[in-house]
């Protein structure tokens, strides 16, 4: 039985159509022609889950005294009579938010079961379902999954190419579909709830300055965690997802033009393991071969593959930057792609992490009331970004 208010089931019924789908428990996926991830992953990498040296949730305890800090707020404010949508990617951040949501409805603290939207891009997400399989045969009865049409993809492929950093048409079909679902709730009964954390990055840092956790329409559960908070909330429920096995720092589309080159490697060794068919994306970069064989790198770039082994597609890279791609990929065949992941690892955040520890990142909700605590973060954040902008300078 379906654990949504009755609101959300009759919504639900009235909305099953061939491409949209709700997943009430893992044998579900199969509809959707996956198998199960369990057998196929490789144990490659997990210092992601302590990586990061700022941890504000060690334990159960330190979770309850999050999840109090949260209610404190949530009481204030007038949402805990409506309904909460999730945009779930299944990653670390928006599953870590979900079981903030999930254990403060049922604790009776927010009335409507949340709910997990996810949309599915075929061909350029393959892997991700399979990979997130924990997520699904854990909290599947609360995830809806709206499946975009495969020859919606294929003629986007076709006709502009694959996504980059100029063309992301990838990112204006996912927040459409989610748009288009939250129309069918009337705008006062729900709430949207984003999962992005304030100290992810310098980018992330400046664009979420100034941020809430709680305003009257929306709730961002972990804004003010940190990297190893929130895989520490996902490994306490035993939802880390698989791509995070083979070291990625974020879960993406397979050839993602946001990507790092590390990243790069892990997706093409995970496309490999999995037996994933890349040939509809090999066909939408043929344009690039021709562009980087007249800038004098046709010895390196002679097809489609070759754009895709050495990541060239997310934008038409100078030579300069080609060529040290290049070198980066070819090296990490002589020391090994485990070796590469690791050593990208470990130095991949301490640009950052150098600023936090210069601004002291404790769990200040511990002690502190959550308007102090709302406070003090900001003034952090401050400091950060005075801090960064002085050494560019």
């Amino acid at each position: 039985m379906l654990r949504f208010s009755k609101s959300h089931i009759e919504y639900i019924k009235d909305d099953i159509g061939e491409n949209i789908y709700v997943v009430h428990t893992l044998d579900s996926v199969v509809r959707l022609e996956y198998r199960n991830s369990h057998e196929i992953l490789d144990e490659i990498y997990k210092k992601f889950i302590t990586l990061a040296e700022y941890k504000t949730i060690d334990d159960k305890e330190d979770f309850e005294l999050y999840l109090e800090y949260l209610i404190n707020q949530i009481k204030n404010e007038d949402i805990v009579n409506k309904k909460i949508v999730v945009a779930c990617s299944m990653g670390k951040d928006s599953a870590a938010g979900f079981i903030i949501l999930y254990e403060l409805w049922n604790r009776g603290i927010l009335r409507y079961s949340p709910l997990a939207v996810f949309t599915y891009m075929p061909i350029l997400e393959d892997p991700i379902i399979q990979l997130a399989d924990n997520f699904i045969s854990k909290f599947g009865e609360f995830l809806y999954i709206i499946h975009v049409p495969k020859s919606e993809i294929l003629e986007k492929l076709t006709t502009t190419g694959y996504p980059t950093l100029q063309e992301k048409w990838c990112r204006a079909i996912k927040m459409g579909t989610i748009k288009k679902f939250l129309k069918k709730f009337s705008k006062d009964s729900i709430v949207y709830a984003e999962c992005e954390r304030i100290f992810e990055s310098i980018k992330r840092l400046r664009s979420l300055y100034g941020s809430r956790v709680v305003f009257p329409r929306k709730i961002n559960p972990v804004l003010y965690l940190s990297e190893s908070d929130v895989f520490k909330i996902c490994k306490m429920y035993n939802i880390v997802h698989g791509l995070y096995n083979y070291g990625a720092s974020r879960t993406s589309c397979m050839l993602c033009p946001y990507a790092s080159n590390v990243c790069h490697i892990q997706h093409i060794h995970i496309c490999e393991k999995l037996g994933i068919d890349i040939s509809p994306l090999i066909k939408s970069l043929r344009k690039l071969v021709n562009y980087y064989r007249d800038i004098g790198l046709g010895e390196y770039v002679k097809n489609e593959y070759d754009v895709i082994k050495y990541g060239l597609f997310s934008y038409r890279h100078t030579r300069e930057d080609a060529l040290n791609k290049i070198k980066f990929i070819d090296n990490a065949k002589y020391v090994g792609i485990i070796e590469t992941i690791e050593d990208f690892s470990n130095r991949s955040r301490r640009y950052f992490y150098e600023y936090l520890e210069k601004v002291e990142y404790i769990p200040i909700w511990k002690t502190g009331s959550w308007r102090r605590c709302e406070k003090i973060i900001r003034d952090r954040a401050k400091v950060i970004i005075k801090l960064i902008t002085n050494t560019i300078r």
